[in-house]
Order: structure tokens, then sequence, then C-alpha cells
């Protein structure tokens, strides 16, 4: 992982494209803050592939609630049940 600051990369921009294919590049704001990231296309599509796929409440059909509120935990987390229970 390299970090660097923008004047850094604006100077070194081809060799940091070309370091980006194989690590991270971290461009950094004031303070040492990380701004940006430059990571290979690679390295984006595995990303893209773990990312946590949700959907809002509203999208979900009757069926799908009428499924989930049939739902329960494992045994061994019994003492939770109580909070999935409607009020």
């Amino acid at each position: 992982m390299i970090k660097i600051r923008p004047s850094v990369f604006q100077r070194n921009i081809r060799a940091l494209l070309k370091k980006a294919l194989t690590e991270p590049i971290y461009v950094l704001r004031k303070k040492g803050k990380e701004d940006l990231v430059l990571i290979s296309s690679e390295h984006y599509q595995v990303l893209l592939q773990y990312q946590r796929k949700s959907l809002l409440t509203t999208e979900l059909s009757a069926q799908d609630i009428e499924l989930i509120s049939q739902l329960s935990m494992s045994e061994k987390h019994n003492h939770l049940n109580a909070e999935c229970i409607k009020k």
C-alpha cells in the first residue's frame, strides 16, 4: 500500500498508474486523511463481486414479508427471539 500527497501523484502519475496494477495507491489530503484510492480494474471487479446486495423494505413482496416473519433464530440464540416479536 502506497500513500502519497496529490502533488506527488501528479508528478509521478505514469509510474503510479503502473504500480496501481499490483497494489492500491492512496492519495491523501490535508492532515494525511485518505481521499482517493487508485486500484486496478481487476481488483475493482473483485470488490464488486463481494459487494453486499440489499433491498429497500418497500421492494419486498407480501410473500417475502410473510416468509421473513416465519423465521426464527437457532436455539442457542433463543434469548434474542423476544427482540424479533412484534409489540
